[in-house]
């Protein structure tokens, strides 16, 4: 496979992924994913039709864990990448939306670190204010498909740094992302703490439009208490279900590797 997400000489590489009788149904869509592979490519070049586009991505984000995602992550990564450089605002957030749910079902830990070291230098600490304002997004839809844990250990200290973004608009996003990002932590005590710290700093900013979104999302945060706290709860519970299958997943792979290269040996 080319290291730039292309579909070249792909059928070499899948013997390289195992794929546990378990879950055979992803070998079905594994033949599916170089059709739709070189269907996004194709649709990346037509920019008329960008909202067809994002269309797709948005679709095929919601059924991605029906495939092998370590396949996904090594055929889409780049290509979701470069779409988020190269796109609309669109086709940045339905590619967020993808790599979100590549890390949620992604059971390769390999894989998992690499991804989230690239969202993290190409997003997060990137010099354009477009990308930083996009991985603000990226965090809002991660939120509750996340765990916790996952998110605080491997993206909070960068989020948290967009608080006092030198452009507005990325102070902008982080104050309306904090409806979504409050009380997905809410019981991480010390760290919902320093949000409502960021609230306040960021209702008084000299920027007008920052403090009014300020304002507006600790408003909706108030009213909305008791139906969040119960929404993110709910959510909390799936994604520790999911990540407890991955992690059994990645210990039976790992045993069926060592089984495959004894064998061999």
């Amino acid at each position: 496979m080319d290291s730039d997400g292309g579909n070249s000489d792909r059928s070499r590489d899948i013997s390289k992924y195992i794929i546990l009788p378990e879950y055979r149904r992803e070998l079905i869509y594994q033949e599916l994913l170089p059709k739709l592979e070189a269907y996004n490519q194709t649709m990346s070049l037509m920019m008329s039709l960008w909202r067809e586009h994002a269309a797709f991505l948005n679709n095929f984000a919601e059924c991605l864990h029906l495939f092998h995602v370590p396949e996904v992550h090594d055929a889409l990564v780049q290509t979701l990448l470069r779409h988020i450089h190269g796109g609309n605002t669109a086709l940045r957030q339905a590619s967020c939306k993808c790599l979100v749910n590549i890390l949620t079902n992604q059971h390769d830990l390999d894989r998992s670190k690499a991804l989230v070291n690239l969202i993290n230098a190409d997003l997060a600490t990137s010099n354009a204010f477009q990308m930083r304002k996009t991985f603000v997004y990226f965090c809002r839809i991660g939120a509750g498909n996340f765990t916790v844990k996952f998110f605080v250990e491997n993206f909070y200290p960068n989020f948290v740094a967009l608080a006092v973004d030198k452009v507005p608009m990325v102070r902008i996003e982080f104050a309306k992302s904090l409806f979504e990002i409050k009380p997905f932590i809410e019981n991480e005590g010390q760290l919902g703490m320093e949000l409502m710290e960021k609230i306040e700093v960021l209702k008084n900013d000299e920027d007008a439009d920052v403090s009014e979104a300020s304002d507006d999302m600790d408003f909706r945060l108030l009213n909305q208490r008791k139906q969040l706290a119960e929404k993110y709860s709910k959510l909390a519970q799936k994604s520790a279900k999911r990540y407890e299958e991955l992690t059994q997943r990645l210990e039976s792979e790992k045993e069926e590797r060592e089984k495959r290269q004894k064998e061999e040996e």
